[in-house]
């Protein structure tokens, strides 16, 4: 997801390279001062920007999967003393509380180890972003567009995996609890009309 998104970041900032060079080649044209004018400066860095990103990411690429290697052996080597510290009895493995929380830690170590993930994934846009940053071009943040990108694709995966828990009344809260919400509008109200 990470990769994809930051390749569609540079694609659209290629295309937009391409659209701005002849206005950007028409700031050259200023008459006040000699040489390069404060007018073709960001030119010149979102020209670094597509230049240098694509080298960046994979660098970035590199951080994460160094970074997951660390951390993930990290988590994975503290969870399994912290789950049998917590089961220090022994005796509950058998019974339902045993099985119910065994499926628990289960689900927050898979929590714990796709937040490791994801967060070290994120290198892919945060490195060219932060380099790019150093030669001034904090205005070239094309990265946030990959991670928005990255971030859609798992909402959409994880929305499509849950159910709704019945209609959604506007106005309403929702929860459960009777007495509670909106209340229809009555007859001969203003919102009928």
């Amino acid at each position: 997801m990470y990769s994809r998104g930051a390749c569609i970041a540079w694609f659209i900032a290629i295309a937009e390279a391409l659209l701005s060079i002849p206005l950007w080649g028409l700031a050259h044209l200023d008459s006040e001062g000699e040489g390069m004018g404060q007018r073709t400066a960001h030119g010149y860095l979102f020209f670094l920007n597509v230049l240098f990103r694509p080298a960046l990411m994979v660098i970035g690429f590199l951080v994460a999967g160094a970074g997951i290697i660390v951390m993930g052996s990290f988590v994975h080597n503290i969870y399994g003393v912290v789950m049998a510290s917590i089961q220090a009895d022994g005796s509950a493995m058998g019974s339902f509380t045993g099985v119910v929380s065994t499926v628990g830690f289960v689900i927050i170590y898979c929590v714990l180890m796709n937040s490791v993930i994801h967060g070290c994934f994120n290198a892919i846009h945060i490195v060219p972003d932060q380099v790019l940053a150093w030669v001034g071009g904090h205005g070239t943040n094309s990265g946030q567009f990959g991670r928005d990108v990255a971030s859609n694709t798992g909402h959409t995966v994880a929305g499509v995996i849950q159910r709704p828990n019945g209609p959604k009344i506007p106005g309403a809260s929702n929860d459960g609890k009777a007495g509670q919400g909106a209340t229809p509008p009555q007859a001969g109200s203003p919102s009928n009309n």
